[in-house]
């Protein structure tokens, strides 16, 4: 027989444990966001800085400095798009969805800036279609990064890559040789990848301590993370139908107080654990 949990009881524990996180859970949360936001001026110039650092094999970047000249000058920069997009592709596509996901919206993106580009040379109102072209740049830019940081297993560096990655005096291997400029492309999709998940990651902390500070106000949802607790202990952590039946403040609200991770899996947690032990 299922054990059933008092819910009056569950609430009391929850809401004790609401009121000593959220005047911490405000601080994090907009000090979050205030680093977040400081960090996208820092971001910029990280992206700027490894483009300049990797070379184009062969041409390297002087077909761009050249093209910049011309009434093309976009259509130039898609050279590095595509060229980083290459060290993205792997066989089978299949085996990992991040992978996968991640790698179909970098080659969606990639496709909209070369279409971009060619508007902005032949497009009277070229001003709009720079700006435009600089913003899918960088987010084709950012789903790239994400791939290969997908492709090396959830890696930013992978021990186990055949070519060599050494550096050594400011150098990396021969500068006079095409393998030289593959290495410098893979390290800068390493250092802008490792980057934009800083970022993410900042951004992530902020949303879920202002979300969980906002929920709190509203009417019920504490109520609701006390059901949704009990659910999941009268359920032994069966999460079928919760996106149904739960709304996501209910979960942040559990997420924030530490008792549950809402993953692929549920995680239940040490201080759940506990508090499970003090329900009437």
């Amino acid at each position: 027989m299922t054990k059933k949990y008092n819910l009056i009881s569950t609430l009391e524990i929850i809401q004790r444990d609401i009121q000593k996180k959220k005047l911490n859970a405000l601080l994090v949360g907009l000090f979050s966001l205030f680093i977040a936001i400081s960090f996208i001026p820092f971001l910029l110039w990280i992206i700027i800085t490894f483009l300049q650092f990797s070379d184009l094999p062969i041409i390297d970047h002087q077909f761009i400095r050249h093209g910049w000249n011309s009434d093309l000058y976009l259509i130039s920069f898609n050279l590095i798009l595509i060229f980083y997009f290459s060290f993205t592709i792997k066989k089978p596509i299949y085996e990992n969805e991040s992978y996968k996901t991640n790698f179909y919206f970098s080659l969606f993106f990639l496709l909209i800036s070369i279409f971009l580009s060619f508007l902005s040379s032949y497009n009277e109102n070229s001003t709009l279609f720079v700006l435009l072209y600089i913003l899918f740049f960088i987010i084709t830019l950012f789903f790239i990064s994400k791939t290969f940081f997908y492709k090396k297993h959830n890696q930013f560096f992978y021990e186990n890559e055949d070519d060599y990655m050494g550096i050594y005096k400011g150098v990396i291997d021969d500068p006079f040789t095409i393998r030289d400029d593959l290495n410098r492309a893979k390290l800068s999709l390493n250092g802008i990848s490792a980057s934009f998940s800083f970022l993410l990651f900042i951004f992530e902390q902020a949303v879920t301590r202002i979300t969980f500070f906002y929920s709190i106000y509203m009417t019920n949802k504490a109520i609701e993370s006390a059901e949704l607790f009990n659910y999941l202990l009268e359920n032994n952590l069966e999460s079928k139908n919760l996106d149904k039946y739960f709304s996501h403040y209910a979960k942040n609200i559990l997420e924030t107080i530490e008792y549950v991770i809402f993953d692929e899996t549920i995680i239940f947690l040490e201080k759940g654990k506990i508090r499970e032990l003090e329900i009437k």
